[in-house]
Formats: structure tokens, C-alpha cells, sequence
């Protein structure tokens, strides 16, 4: 995030936190598959900024951008 943020001249605080929660359950289909949840906290950064700019780039380039065999729900939230 802090790479996309300085491509962006956008400050991210030293006191910037990510919390990510996994958990495994049934899919619609057949099999079991993982629910992430990452909740990203950016204390001084405009809620619009960190959305538009911050949250969703880096949520399209991380690695789980390409989750295998669409087995992954993952819920970025801004806190």
C-alpha cells in the first residue's frame, strides 16, 4: 500500500495497521473455501483517498487479486 500511496504523493502514517482475518467454510458450489477479510486503518487520510485510491489499487495488484479457482471471498474494509 505504501507503494502505491508514494506513486500517488499520498502520506500514510506511520501508525497505519492492517488486520486480515481468514476463515474456511462450504462454498455455493461443492468443496470448502476461504473468506478473507482485510481491514485497513489510515488515521489522517481522507475516507474517499484511502477508498478510491489506496484500497482498491492495492487490493487489484495484491496477490490474492488472482485467487485460485475463485475459492476466495475477500472483503477489504476501510476501519
Amino acid at each position: 500500500m505504501r507503494f502505491y500511496a508514494g506513486q500517488n504523493k499520498i502520506d500514510v502514517p506511520d501508525d497505519a495497521s492492517v488486520n486480515v482475518t481468514v476463515g474456511i467454510g462450504p462454498r455455493e458450489d461443492l468443496g470448502f473455501g476461504l473468506d478473507v477479510k482485510i481491514k485497513v486503518t489510515l488515521p489522517g487520510v481522507e475516507a474517499a483517498v484511502a477508498e478510491e485510491t489506496l484500497l482498491q489499487v492495492a487490493t487489484r495488484s495484491a496477490p490474492t487479486a488472482t485467487p485460485p479457482a475463485a475459492a476466495l471471498d475477500i472483503t477489504p474494509e476501510l476501519a
